[in-house]
């Protein structure tokens, strides 16, 4: 007949206690010769997770918090130290707890083969510290949206496509996210995803004939776990010269170093049977961003060119669209350009 009794102790969660009150029964009080040995199993002391369970975003860390509960008459010992481990399970990696006072917190990361575990802190200097348990889930993941499910491309034109980026649920997007765009054969991609807090946008060429189809795919070069978003892009008619006036830049797209002044340049196409500009023709630059400035009017610089300098704005990438106007002769088709400090 086996007299012993179990004495494997019951691993108790914050609900548990609140519906117990377990600390509010009488306390045995043992001497010992250290502090690392002061609780006796007949002492009730907890460590305990403010929730039974947490979503960490995919790749992703966040910060756990908890309560140390002493033994009835003692206080939480200065030189405690802890166990952290995930019991069965990989993926997952837990900082020691941070104490503060009676309250502790943690950080739990999430590697690319985690899934669902359980986390449990234990105290290795103090083992009547009953070990406190909270399940750790890997979050959904965070997604990257495009703007419209499907754009037409004009044929040797561009198109701008935005999109946004959904952080994952109770996470929040990354500082360092780098998007990247790709194409199918016909389009191209003329501009790269220039990210802005919680949106993008790029610019994408047409290389086809109208009627040809093809994809756009934006997805983050370091943070793979967000989901990539995909459009539909189909070829349309370009803007095919009719014989009337025009301007048109020589680029689609230019950069422009941040800070650095920098000279884009473009043609005036003259209708059949004008060999000169009309008398008193003006040209104006109009910014789409104000961060982008236009350092002074459009210059004519020969029969039938021109040059307007800009100014992009220092830090982070950016990009902006240029447009172009005769406000004396708005005969003239007017023209947009992208520029970019990149």
């Amino acid at each position: 007949m086996n007299d012993s009794k179990d004495e494997t102790p019951h691993l108790i969660s914050r609900r548990t206690v609140a519906k117990t009150a377990a600390w509010a029964a009488p306390a045995i009080a043992l001497a010992a010769a250290s502090p690392a040995h002061a609780a006796s199993s007949g002492e009730v002391a907890m460590i305990l997770f403010d929730a039974d369970s947490y979503e960490v975003p995919a790749l992703g860390t966040i910060t756990i918090t908890g309560t140390l509960v002493p033994a009835k008459g003692s206080k939480v010992p200065a030189d405690i130290k802890f166990n952290v481990n995930f019991p069965g399970a990989t993926g997952f990696y837990g900082t020691p707890p941070v104490v503060s006072g009676t309250t502790f917190s943690m950080t739990v990361t999430a590697y690319s083969n985690a899934t669902t575990a359980t986390l449990r802190v234990s105290s290795s200097n103090y083992p009547a510290y009953t070990p406190g348990t909270t399940t750790v889930t890997v979050a959904k993941s965070g997604a990257i949206l495009v703007g419209q499910p499907s754009y037409d491309v004009p044929q040797d034109g561009v198109i701008s496509v935005k999109g946004t980026l959904q952080a994952p649920q109770g996470g929040t997007l990354p500082d360092d996210i780098t998007l990247v765009a790709s194409t199918t054969d016909g389009f191209t991609v003329l501009i790269q995803p220039v990210v802005t807090d919680n949106t993008y946008e790029l610019v994408v060429r047409g290389d086809s004939a109208p009627g040809a189809t093809g994809t756009v795919t934006v997805s983050s070069s370091n943070h793979p776990a967000y989901t990539p978003g995909t459009a539909v892009l189909t070829a349309v008619a370009g803007d095919v010269a009719t014989g009337g006036p025009k301007l048109v830049w020589d680029e689609h797209a230019f950069v422009a170093p941040g800070g650095a002044p920098t000279v884009i340049t473009g043609k005036i196409i003259l209708p059949p049977g004008m060999t000169s500009l009309p008398a008193g023709f003006t040209l104006v630059v109009q910014s789409a961003t104000e961060t982008w400035k236009v350092l002074e009017n459009p210059v004519i610089t020969g029969p039938d060119t021109f040059s307007v300098t800009v100014s992009g704005p220092t830090g982070r990438p950016a990009m902006c669209i240029m447009l172009v106007l005769s406000p004396s002769h708005p005969e003239f088709r007017g023209a947009l350009a992208y520029v970019t400090n990149f």
